[in-house]
């Protein structure tokens, strides 16, 4: 599963302090006697007292404020983050310890236990749930159907939780757009209405226009050498469509896992074409001689997220990857799908 984490810490006046739930979260970590500190990253506009605690007799500390219930992501020296925390009003009492499921290369810092608010709870019960399903069912049309029902259940039972909100989220790639849609609109109009549910609606739009089956608008950008190039005379069979920029990490791991992947991409008659929101050229060619790309690239250079191809296209986030026919009509629209695809 995917998960994408934007992390900002903006500074707020104490007026703004009685506006936020504070929370004091008490951690454990078991059987990991070499880890040192904890780090946490918040999603959202949050204030943590101090990112960054000392574990002390396996113990660790943090407190904050965080204006509604979100996901912290909890790191190590020793041992990435795993599943994460949700984080709630009052004290959060946690239970970590590195575990590895079924199909994973390396240890994550996973949760036990938990104790404190219920919403807290469920983070955990959801994800574990998930994860159960996931290692249980490997059709991947059935698995897809079962996380969607329970997510489904869950947010029918609690549509004012903004854990329902960060559930409808994950319900796009398991559910499709239209179930998706249907879901976030059974919410409440708080949630819908708050920053996070209005850029929701936002994905939504742009998951409606390059849906399956859909095709992609044609379009014209500049290559590496200023030459004007048209797509759909660029195609000529299935195409990986990748967009990225130099400054996003995960795009960069993604250019990574294509070049190891291309060979037998190349086996498979399936091409790659990458657009990227770069504005500065300099980095943009930089970024390509690095990761070594070898497939054509182009950019429009100007306007990042809010260029005439981004809002053509309605590009909300990046990496962002879609599988196309030599028509331009979408087979797939998640890069580990179109993987699967590659290796099948």
């Amino acid at each position: 599963m995917r998960n994408f984490i934007f992390l900002f810490f903006i500074g707020i006046n104490l007026e703004l302090y009685a506006q936020k739930q504070s929370f004091r979260l008490e951690g454990e970590v078991s059987n990991a006697d070499s880890i040192s500190t904890i780090t946490i990253m918040v999603i959202g506009n949050n204030e943590i007292s101090e990112p960054v605690s000392k574990v002390r007799g396996g113990k660790f500390v943090f407190e904050g404020y965080v204006e509604h219930p979100c996901l912290a992501i909890i790191n190590s020296d020793k041992v990435k983050g795993g599943l994460g925390v949700w984080l709630t009003n009052g004290i959060i009492k946690v239970n970590l310890a590195p575990y590895k499921y079924e199909g994973q290369t390396e240890h994550r810092l996973q949760t036990l236990s938990i104790e404190g608010e219920q919403e807290s709870k469920d983070f955990i019960l959801q994800m574990n749930l998930q994860n159960k399903i996931v290692q249980s069912e490997k059709n991947i049309l059935k698995r897809n159907t079962l996380i969607g029902d329970e997510i489904e259940k869950y947010i029918n039972a609690h549509n004012n939780s903004y854990l329902s909100l960060f559930l409808v989220n994950q319900a796009m790639y398991y559910c499709g757009v239209q179930r998706t849609k249907k879901q976030f609109f059974s919410l409440s109009k708080e949630l819908q209405y708050s920053e996070e549910g209005r850029d929701f609606q936002k994905e939504i739009e742009k998951t409606e226009q390059n849906d399956i089956g859909k095709k992609v608008e044609d379009f014209t950008v500049p290559d590496t050498q200023g030459q004007m190039k048209q797509l759909s005379t660029m195609i000529k069979g299935k195409t990986i469509l990748n967009f990225w920029a130099s400054w996003c990490a995960p795009c960069r791991h993604e250019n990574k896992i294509l070049i190891e992947h291309q060979k037998l991409l190349e086996k498979k008659s399936i091409a790659i074409i990458s657009v990227s929101l770069d504005e500065d050229k300099g980095d943009w060619l930089k970024a390509i001689q690095k990761d070594k790309l070898n497939w054509p690239q182009l950019s429009e250079l100007k306007g990042g997220f809010n260029s005439e191809l981004a809002q053509k296209l309605k590009i909300t986030g990046i990496p962002y990857t879609l599988l196309v026919d030599e028509n331009l009509k979408i087979i797939s629209t998640n890069f580990q799908d179109i993987l699967s695809i590659v290796k099948n």
